[in-house]
């Protein structure tokens, strides 16, 4: 909050003002805290309301994803139930942290996965965007990239291919940037602060992160797994 509201009054990505220095995770989460600074609404309740209609939308976006898997009334149920109980999601919602948006983004990423494997285009746009919510969002994106290069692998061009990998360099590459040319940091230094400062504490505060806000794709997961369960004798 105190960093959205000093970039709102023209004081920089700054804690202290004339001190720049990275103690926030998503950049995302911070601009758009910002604009609502901007406008002199609560920082505070402004966060909690975003954060309660991004979880609406994650929850819609599994729904849609679920009824183009089946339309068996009964899986639709308890796939939602079994979202809209997640008691770690339940209190991340309205919490105010930016874990709200990532979860919208990420219901957004596994629907377009289920609309349309091997798409290239939207989940290239989505890593763009997710990259800049939280860095959990390159580990998922690989996950995705990977999939999508795997559906193209007999593709007699590799132009779709050498593009995606392209655009998802780029991605990759962005974020850093910036927080080299805001902070002169090239890591986000707050995933580290939550940990002992080493690489394997920091991936493992990572994929600690993805369990608990993954409930969306976990529910999807499963789904798919169920309407394989015929088809595939390791679904069952």
């Amino acid at each position: 909050y105190r960093y959205a509201e000093n970039l709102a009054h023209g004081l920089g990505h700054v804690y202290n003002p004339g001190v720049p220095c990275e103690g926030f995770t998503s950049p995302a989460w911070m601009y758009i805290l910002a604009a609502t600074a901007s406008f002199g609404w609560s920082t505070l309740w402004m966060s909690k309301v975003i954060g309660a209609l991004c979880g609406a939308f994650s929850i819609l976006m599994m729904i849609l994803a679920v009824r183009r898997i089946t339309d068996d009334s009964r899986i639709i149920f308890l796939a939602s139930f079994f979202v809209t109980s997640s008691q770690i999601l339940l209190a991340w919602i309205p919490s105010g942290m930016d874990t709200a948006l990532f979860v919208a983004w990420l219901s957004v990423w596994v629907y377009m996965m289920v609309r349309n494997p091997t798409g290239v285009l939207v989940p290239a746009l989505l890593v763009l965007i997710g990259v800049w919510i939280r860095p959990e969002a390159y580990i998922i994106s690989l996950v995705g990239v990977l999939w999508i290069l795997r559906a193209h692998q007999n593709d007699p061009g590799a132009r779709r291919r050498v593009t995606l990998a392209g655009i998802a360099l780029l991605a990759v590459a962005l974020p850093f940037v910036w927080r080299y040319l805001t902070f002169i940091e090239l890591l986000p230094t707050t995933f580290f602060a939550k940990s002992d400062r080493t690489i394997r504490s920091g991936l493992g505060f990572l994929f600690g992160a993805i369990n608990g806000y993954g409930a969306v794709a976990w529910t999807v997961a499963l789904v798919g797994l169920w309407k394989l369960r015929r088809s595939m004798m390791w679904a069952a």
